[in-house]
């Protein structure tokens, strides 16, 4: 079919797409005789597709800031710093680069190993590349040697004696001197 017999059929692309497209992607093929043919091949024009979407999204934001970058590197690979308290120095104090990035940005540039000089294993935390276990669970404590509390003696709950005043009279009564030796 003609492009023009093409573009009429999809509807929704003009012509002169329709034949940009054929002229992109039509490669040489060999026959069984060994003669070649030029043929359209969707194939080729997908990964066609798909390289040249690489080049697209935004520029970095620091990447012709070498300035910011090299105090980045020095900050975080040298003396240690976490990316938060690199950036938070920089407002602390008051330096001036040509471009400002937040801690999260920063972040970002070091998961996708953007510096050169650094990478998350430079990070204070990250660096030994294990994750906390969530899921532990701690067993309860079972007093299975001593008394419960609600078997105590009478005398304890009279509370006569120094030593038998607890927190539960402390809210019980809401007397607040009730740790200081008074009734």
């Amino acid at each position: 079919m003609s492009p023009v017999c093409i573009a009429e059929q999809i509807g929704e692309r003009s012509e002169r797409t329709v034949r940009l497209e054929i002229d992109k992607v039509m490669v040489e093929l060999l026959n069984s005789d060994l003669t070649t043919r030029i043929e359209y091949s969707a194939e080729v024009g997908q990964l066609e597709h798909d390289r040249r979407g690489t080049a697209k999204g935004p520029e970095l934001k620091m990447g012709k800031d070498h300035k910011l970058v090299e105090y980045l590197e020095k900050a975080i690979g040298t003396c240690g710093e976490s990316p938060y308290a690199a950036i938070q120095n920089i407002t602390n104090k008051k330096l001036q680069f040509d471009t400002s990035i937040c801690f999260k940005t920063l972040y970002n540039y070091l998961n996708n190993n953007l510096f050169l000089h650094i990478s998350n294993k430079d990070l204070p935390v990250k660096n030994h590349g294990k994750k906390r276990n969530h899921r532990k669970i701690r067993q309860a404590y079972n007093n299975t040697k001593g008394t419960s509390i609600s078997e105590r003696p009478e005398t304890v709950d009279a509370r006569d004696e120094i030593g038998h005043w607890d927190g539960y009279r402390r809210w019980k009564t809401g007397d607040k001197d009730c740790l200081n030796g008074a009734k």
